[in-house]
Formats: structure tokens, sequence, C-alpha cells
């Protein structure tokens, strides 16, 4: 009962100091269920993965560690190489800290 006092929701029906009886908590139990909230699970593991290409510079450096590690390696201009540098710095850590 919201924006009521103790004593006015000790004098409502059905209510007491104590709490529900074994027999009240029983009745609930069985007519309502358990107390619980849904367990929620989360994203799979594909919507996961899948969301680290979001990003066009993730897909970018993504290809770019494929054909390096193929024997491809991809040569693009300094500035260019610099920012894709960096952002791999940062991003393949935490790719896989996501993928594990």
């Amino acid at each position: 009962m919201v924006g009521t006092g103790t004593q006015e929701t000790l004098d409502s029906p059905g209510a007491a100091l104590s709490g529900l009886s074994a027999g009240d908590a029983a009745e609930r139990l069985t007519r309502d269920g358990p107390n619980e909230l849904p367990v929620s699970r989360g994203p799979s593991m594909v919507r996961r993965f899948a969301a680290q290409f979001a990003d066009l510079f993730a897909v970018i450096a993504g290809l770019e560690i494929i054909l390096h590690a193929n024997g491809h390696p991809v040569e693009l201009g300094s500035g260019v190489r610099a920012v894709e540098q960096v952002y791999v710095d940062a991003a393949v850590p935490q790719m896989a800290r996501a993928w594990m």
C-alpha cells in the first residue's frame, strides 16, 4: 500500500505484524507460484560475436589480422596504419575478453 502508514497497513484485512502464517504462505505459493523474477539469458554467442563487427574499424582490423596471419600483409598509408594500429592495440584484447 503506497502512501499509508504502518498502523493503517496493520489494520487492513489479512495483515499481521508477525507476517503470513505457514498455511497462508503455502496457499499463496500454490496459487501464485514462487516469488522469483524470470532469469534473463542475455545475448547468444552468435549475437555477441556479430556485435564485434558493428564498427567499420573492427572489420578492417579483423580482416587485416586474418590476411596477415595467412602471409598477406596489407600495406596502407602511414596515417591510416597508425590509426589502425592504435585501434587494434585497444580492440583486440577487448574482443578476446568478450569471446571468453
